[in-house]
């Protein structure tokens, strides 16, 4: 009966009040006027809300102890009716009260830390609600309140982490023994705790969120560095990861034009992100590998997502990509490595934390190609080239930039073609229209500027990827020349 009037109420909460105030009810009975409500409950929503509430609360108080698949579901079913009316067009502002707040949480307290994964899940989105829709939230609420806000909101916040400390290994203050296979239903919770996480600690004033930022950086961390995470938790979170980054750039540069900046979360972030990488490397454990490649991504979703919050002088930054160069040597982490370069180089060119990543990287990662002493043992060399294209087409026309880089990756491309040998001409090929248009006057120049040997070898990769062949051409046309090849006429 709960779950049917709280669906009906988070359909049509008009009906239900409508119904309760008699307004869909005939006005005479048995030829007389019906008696007037005592309460309006469209105005007086609360009324309508503690009745639903006291039952909810009571099923929850008062069910048996025995834990049986029926009552487990019988305590979800309560939950997910709990959550349609705790809305403030029903509840108000009835369950901030502090007796109801205080009786409610020690039911949440309880149920997170004895039910089953489902229960839990339910709990944490109506915490998240809660916090969503506190009185606090509210730009125009004053501060009349503020400490006691705040104490609800941490209380809300708290039972979200005591769910993820039951399920995540190292965590709590007495770290639980590491699993070699979470599921996915532990896996759905803890992703579920995250992002409400994340969403509450928008809620919190400015002056107290600091602390919770902190909180969530080191749950991320956390994960980051547990080897039991790393294949099925850490991909989970990441996208998680990236919004929280967001946010806290945001909040970085609001602070920053008040005068009032907090200390810099996303440098202590990077820090021990870079610390985690640095012992992933040593190879201790089966995870290692794969926890090198998760932090590397980590690294630059900071560098990316949260670049605005992050000054482009930082010390920092140097230290953090000469780690991410010396990966591209390490056999299992040299592509993870080259794929990460170019997502860094394809950034927002127009922070200045993009101009000096790309500043940084651009001579490494063409010494990396071009000395043929650097190892290669995860061949991450052709992917370095095809990242140094694709950086290549977003740099505006004539500017010293593209034609040095031009000059430098024509070059490059033609002495893998001898070391590759007719083989390689065809995968080649479309890498060398893409620097011919990027800025064709440069390129003719070049090739023009080229040996005998070179030009021809230069025809023989386009031909190979079948540029310069009659095709299509009818046999009435006879021999007719094509015109790309014209075009491939470099005397």
């Amino acid at each position: 009966m709960l779950e049917a009037i709280a669906s009906l109420v988070d359909q049509d909460s008009g009906f239900v009040f409508d119904a309760l105030d008699g307004k869909n009810e005939p006005k005479q009975i048995n030829g007389g006027p019906t008696k007037a409500q005592d309460i309006n409950y469209r105005d007086e929503p609360v009324a309508f809300f503690f009745v639903l509430y006291g039952l909810a609360f009571e099923a929850l108080v008062t069910r048996p102890n025995n834990n049986n698949n029926d009552d487990q579901d019988q305590t979800l079913d309560i939950l997910v009716a709990l959550k349609k009316i705790l809305r403030p067009s029903v509840a108000g502002h009835a369950i901030y009260q502090d007796v109801v707040f205080s009786e409610t949480m020690e039911v949440f307290d309880r149920l997170a830390q004895t039910e089953a994964l489902p229960v839990q899940s339910a709990i944490v989105e109506i915490t998240r609600n809660l916090c969503l829709s506190h009185p606090s939230a509210d730009e125009d609420a004053n501060n009349e309140h503020l400490s006691e806000d705040i104490e609800q909101l941490f209380e809300l916040t708290r039972i979200i982490v005591l769910v993820l400390a039951g399920v995540l290994p190292n965590l709590g203050e007495k770290p639980s023994t590491v699993r070699s296979h979470i599921s996915d239903e532990t896996v759905n919770l803890i992703a579920v705790s995250l992002s409400a996480l994340v969403d509450a600690a928008d809620v919190f004033p400015s002056v107290i969120r600091t602390d919770l930022h902190a909180c969530i950086i080191h749950i991320f961390t956390t994960i980051l560095g547990t080897g039991a995470c790393q294949t099925i938790v850490v991909p989970r979170v990441l996208p998680i990861f990236k919004r929280f980054v967001q946010n806290l750039s945001e909040d970085i540069e609001e602070d920053d034009t008040s005068n009032n900046a907090p200390p810099d979360q996303l440098r202590v972030c990077i820090v021990r992100i870079r610390s985690i990488l640095l012992n992933a490397q040593r190879r201790e454990s089966d995870a290692s590998l794969q926890c090198a490649r998760n932090t590397l991504l980590s690294i630059v979703i900071i560098l990316t997502s949260g670049g605005s919050g992050i000054p482009p002088n930082d010390p920092m930054i140097p230290s953090v990509l000469s780690d991410l160069l010396d990966c591209l040597s390490d056999l299992g982490l040299g592509r993870v490595a080259a794929n990460c370069s170019r997502g860094l180089l394809l950034s927002d060119q127009k922070l200045p934390i993009s101009q000096s990543i790309a500043s940084y990287l651009l001579p490494r990662l063409l010494f990396f190609l071009l000395d043929p002493e650097q190892a290669d043992p995860d061949s991450a060399k052709p992917m370095v080239f095809n990242a140094l294209l694709s950086f290549l087409a977003t740099l505006p026309p004539d500017t010293e930039r593209r034609t040095s880089l031009v000059c430098i990756l024509l070059p490059v491309l033609l002495a893998r073609a001898e070391a590759g040998g007719p083989e390689s001409y065809a995968d080649l090929s479309a890498r060398l229209l893409a620097i011919a248009a990027s800025d064709q006057k440069v390129f003719r120049s070049i090739v023009n500027s080229l040996t005998p040997e070179q030009r021809t070898l230069t025809e023989e990769i386009l031909r190979a990827g079948g540029v310069g062949r009659n095709v299509g051409v009818s046999s009435s046309a006879g021999k007719e020349e094509p015109t790309i090849a014209l075009k491939m006429n470099f005397g």
